[in-house]
């Protein structure tokens, strides 16, 4: 699953775009920043690319999995990999931190408040319903609910304000490797052997490409 996080999120995948307009959104909402934390970092790839953009920032990521806490370490000179449990209470302390990054990945909303400083900012990406559209019937992937952006909203709104939300959508055009990878990366990997995958996204693709939509949205919030 990481290797194939790895693959997607690299500079010629299919995510890069989305990974560029998280890094602006994170740069242009806290310029000053100097403690970034990224909740779910998975590879790491989003929080370097941030701290690309924040040249005085220092960055941690926190996963559940010790192989993404590692890779979350290698992915950039000023991040850090800590393996915690995002549901439990996070191992820093309290308004330490100046943004906080949750993208695809759960959010401890109560905890979010207490480690960011008053003010600070949580970034959160979250799938829209368009969002892999074209791989989900055939790649047998779970779909993406409906109310997300309302249940942020809903669960943010007693510690958070909202300072902007965007919807970021295109097409990207994928081969066989990367439709599995796109499989892979995600919880559908888990309902799916990993023959039964590549069998299935080389049906898809056989020899072509397949364009396939990004949608997400990104809401910036402010801590109160």
């Amino acid at each position: 699953m990481v290797a194939a996080r790895t693959r997607v999120l690299a500079d010629a995948g299919p995510f890069a775009s989305l990974r560029s307009v998280i890094a602006g959104i994170v740069e242009e909402s806290a310029p000053d920043a100097e403690m970034l934390l990224d909740v779910g970092s998975g590879t790491g790839q989003y929080t370097a690319a941030c701290l690309d953009r924040l040249p005085a920032a220092y960055g941690v990521g926190i996963d559940l999995s010790k192989v993404c806490a590692r890779s979350t370490a290698r992915a950039h000179p000023r991040l850090a990999g800590i393996v915690a449990d995002a549901w439990s209470r996070l191992p820093l302390a309290g308004e330490s931190v100046d943004t906080l990054i949750s993208v695809f990945s759960p959010r401890n909303v109560d905890d979010f408040a207490r480690v960011l400083r008053g003010g600070g900012r949580l970034v959160v990406a979250a799938p829209e319903t368009g969002h892999l559209r074209e791989l989900i019937e055939p790649m047998g992937m779970l779909r993406v609910g409906e109310d997300k952006y309302d249940a942020l909203r809903t669960s943010t709104a007693h510690a958070f304000a909202e300072v902007s939300s965007q919807i970021v959508t295109y097409r990207s055009d994928v081969g066989e490797s990367a439709i599995a990878d796109l499989v892979g990366m995600g919880p559908s990997a888990f309902h799916l052997s990993s023959d039964e995958i590549c069998s299935r996204a080389r049906s898809l693709a056989g020899s072509s490409t397949v364009p396939v939509t990004i949608a997400v949205r990104a809401t910036v919030l402010r801590r109160r």
